[in-house]
Parts: C-alpha cells; structure tokens; sequence
C-alpha cells in the first residue's frame, strides 16, 4: 500500500480508480450497458480529468444533494484518504452527481454556493447579535450609572432640604425668641414711661409748692398788716 493511503488496484493509476468511482456519472453510453442514457452525460471523460473541483474549462460540474458531502469537495480527489473514496464511491449517483455546467449555471447557485451564503448569513446574524448584546450591555451600564446618579442626586437633595428645615426650624425659634424679647422689653419700657410721666408730674408739682412758699417768704410785714387792714 503506498504511502498516501490510496490502494492501486493491479497496477492502476489514481486517475483510473477516480474514474472507475465516477463512471456511471462522467462517461458517455459507450461502455456502459448498465446504465441508460437518463443516468449518464453523454461525456466521455479521460480519467485524470475526473475532479472534485471542476474548474472553467470543465465540461461537467457537481450537483451536491447532501450538504455534508460538501467538504469533500473543497479539495482535490489526490488528497483523499481511502474512507472518503469509499464514501464518495457510495453516494455518486444518490447524494450527488455530475451534470453539464451549463446545466449549473442555468440552474443558478449550486448547494456549495447556498451553504456558503447561508454560513455567511450566520456569520452575518451571530456577528449582529454579539453587536446587540453589547450594545445592550452598554445600555445597561449606562442605565445603572444613571441610576446611581439619580440615587446620588435623590440622596443630596434629601440632604439639603434636611438642612434646610433645620436652619427654617431654627430662624423660626430664634425669630420667636426675638418677638418674646421685644414684647418684653416694650412692657419694660412702657413701665419706665409711666414711672417718668409720674415722676415728672410729680416733680412740677414740687417745684410749683416750692416756688410759693418761696414767694410767701419774701414779702415784708407791712404788706402783711395792709393785707389784714
């Protein structure tokens, strides 16, 4: 067995067992009684022609039915161990087969082609979502820090109108305490307004008595026997 995995059989090439694998498919009617013209291409393919991936200037392509089977189509048939030719031995004809190229591009995209959008259109999707979620983890810690403030500010202005009714609570009593004081010190000064008018009446009316006794003291005596004649 060589070196590469792939069994010869009687002295075969690989290019010659590649198309004993794909006969039915790539080969014209000649040679094959047992498969009718529906099964085949008409196309008689040399066997080192036979390739997985067909390029511009082959005739025929791949019509692949099983998306699994896709990659092994992504390399050459060369560089295929011996299960991967049995598997493509097996499903030639069920899960895939070889058509005319024209026949592709009439058709329009091969599986290959829809896989590979699809794959990107998941790439695509998963790569929106991860943008998603962190867009949402962004807002969300945008939420929670406008939270936080709002609790900050909440907690400040709570602050604050505290202080301030106390200081309110505070010029309240000491105004009260002012008014207290004033009616107090206004009894006290209308009692020392009372006590001056009387005392003042009280004064005019001494000095009055003493400046007639004092006249009374001055007059001579003979004024005094004139009065009494």
């Amino acid at each position: 067995m060589p070196s590469d995995g792939i069994t010869h059989d009687h002295g075969r090439s690989r290019g010659t067992q590649a198309q004993s694998l794909f006969q039915p498919e790539t080969n014209g009617l000649e040679g094959n009684a047992n498969h009718t013209e529906e099964e085949t291409l008409g196309l008689r393919i040399e066997p080192d022609d036979v390739r997985l991936q067909p390029d511009d200037e082959t005739r025929y392509a791949w019509q692949i039915d099983e998306p699994e089977l896709e990659p092994l189509f992504e390399k050459a048939l060369s560089k295929h161990s011996v299960g991967a030719y049995m598997e493509l031995s097996s499903e030639v004809g069920k899960s895939f087969r070889a058509v005319h190229r024209d026949q592709v591009v009439k058709g329009g995209r091969s599986s290959t082609d829809r896989l590979r959008t699809l794959q990107d259109e998941h790439a695509a999707l998963e790569q929106a979502v991860r943008a998603a979620k962190e867009q949402n983890q962004s807002l969300q810690e945008e939420k929670m820090a406008l939270e936080r403030r709002l609790r900050d500010a909440e907690e400040e202005a709570a602050r604050r109108l505290s202080e301030m009714g106390h200081k309110i609570a505070t010029l309240e009593e000491n105004i009260s305490k002012h008014q207290r004081d004033t009616k107090q010190w206004m009894s006290v000064a209308e009692c020392y307004e009372r006590t001056y008018t009387q005392c003042s009446t009280g004064l005019n009316q001494a000095i009055l008595f003493l400046q007639g006794l004092s006249a009374e003291n001055c007059l001579p005596d003979g004024g005094s026997a004139l009065a009494n004649s």
